[in-house]
């Protein structure tokens, strides 16, 4: 079985205590999600966690092996994005965006994403700080 990680990431330059965070709405689920897939043959989670954000939306993740959560067989990342205009590379995504809370159509339960966003916003308070 392999890996799978996703990433909450922040805009870098905001107010952490309301921050906007990334989003993408899948082609496969047709619904809101966090950006991420499955470490690749070769790739470490780190690694794959910012090359799916690329993918996933144009952007850069700036995180780290510390800013990430074990959660049920796979890794959640905690990070940063710059400001910048949102462009999926990949097929997978019809858009990407930043929201102020979370939307109601999620692709994953809002009880898995709201107690990690909350988590990371705590982590992106501390690094800023």
């Amino acid at each position: 079985m392999s890996m799978w990680v996703y990433s909450i990431a922040f805009r870098k330059d905001a107010d952490p205590g309301n921050a906007p965070f990334m989003m993408v709405r899948s082609k496969k689920r047709g619904a809101w999600e966090m950006p991420g897939g499955r470490v690749e043959v070769g790739e470490g989670p780190l690694e794959a966690a910012v090359r799916e954000f690329l993918e996933e939306t144009g952007l850069r993740l700036e995180t780290g092996e510390n800013m990430c959560i074990e959660y049920e067989g796979g890794r959640v990342f905690c990070g940063t994005f710059s400001e910048g205009t949102p462009s999926p590379r990949c097929d997978d995504v019809f858009e990407a965006r930043e929201f102020s809370e979370l939307p109601e159509d999620l692709a994953f339960p809002f009880v898995e994403y709201a107690p990690m966003i909350e988590v990371c916003r705590t982590m992106f308070r501390n690094t800023v700080t």
